[in-house]
């Protein structure tokens, strides 16, 4: 949009992106340009260069939009990085550890954000693009701290309000739980009560809480609660993906030494269940 409409724009994107699609987007760019019988230029930033914030600050300087996607949500150290600089803020009922730059940036140079969400309708079959530009959000004059929380949560409730609407067309769905706040849900994985002996007789496999798959030749368990994924030896996985195709009609019971082994170390996990 702000290309067409003749404005100079700093697209900042991450450093894998930009190595792959940067002679895509100028060559989109140049096209724009000779559709539109205009100059506008698109200069485009790695998200994870050190002086990123400089840079950004040097194109708002020069009275350029900078155009940076909130769910992208990387920056210097690359999208697994953690550090205190960063918030845990909720979204769609989880936290998450975000970047705090897009506010930080706004608070520091007085530049307003405007919140642009897009997506699509079906009209008789075709696809239709929509960009909805949501009101501004201002500086204010309120601590730095306090504006980069409260606007950094704002921009994630907004975005979640389109996703719940449109859960179909977010493409980040395939990357987002790398930014879940692992630590709180270990956290929340350690509170729960102590696990009492294994059962004497009948068991199940915990399908709510844990699923099995495989990449290659291994199998792995797979804990739904803290996205964490645990390599297991094949005779192991074989033993609990058998329990895991019993558990929707019966229980199954330990009747071998190897058997009794894999009861006492899963049941302890809480891998296991009481089926009684």
């Amino acid at each position: 949009m702000l290309l067409n409409a003749g404005y100079p724009l700093t697209l900042v994107i991450d450093n894998r992106t930009l190595k792959s699609q940067k002679d895509y987007i100028e060559n989109i760019s140049a096209q724009l340009n000779q559709y539109n019988q205009a100059s506008a230029s698109i200069d485009m930033l790695d998200a994870e260069s050190p002086a990123i914030g400089r840079q950004m600050a040097g194109a708002l300087h020069k009275g350029r939009s900078i155009l940076i996607f909130l769910d992208g949500n990387t920056g210097v150290g690359g999208i697994y990085q953690r550090n205190n600089r960063q918030l845990r803020v909720s979204f769609l009922n989880k936290t998450i550890v975000s970047r705090s730059g897009i506010a930080t940036l706004a608070h520091a140079t007085r530049t307003p954000i405007i919140p642009i969400i897009s997506y699509y309708k079906t009209v008789d079959g075709v696809e239709i693009p929509y960009y909805d530009c949501l009101p501004a959000i201002a500086p204010k004059a309120i601590p730095a701290e306090v504006f980069v929380r409260e606007t950094t949560q704002q921009l994630y409730d907004l975005l979640a309000d389109y996703v719940r609407r449109y859960v179909d067309q977010w493409e980040s769905w395939f990357y987002f739980h790398k930014f879940l706040d692992f630590d709180a849900l270990t956290a929340t994985s350690s509170d729960e009560e102590p696990v009492v002996d294994a059962p004497v007789t009948a068991f199940r496999f915990n399908e709510e809480r844990y699923s099995l798959f495989k990449i290659d030749q291994t199998g792995y368990l797979f804990d739904r609660q803290t996205y964490q994924a645990f390599p297991l030896t094949d005779d192991a996985f074989d033993w609990l993906h058998q329990l895991e195709q019993s558990s929707d009609s019966t229980s199954v019971e330990g009747d071998s030494a190897s058997d009794g082994t894999f009861i006492d170390h899963w049941w302890s996990q809480g891998v296991l269940q009481s089926a009684e």
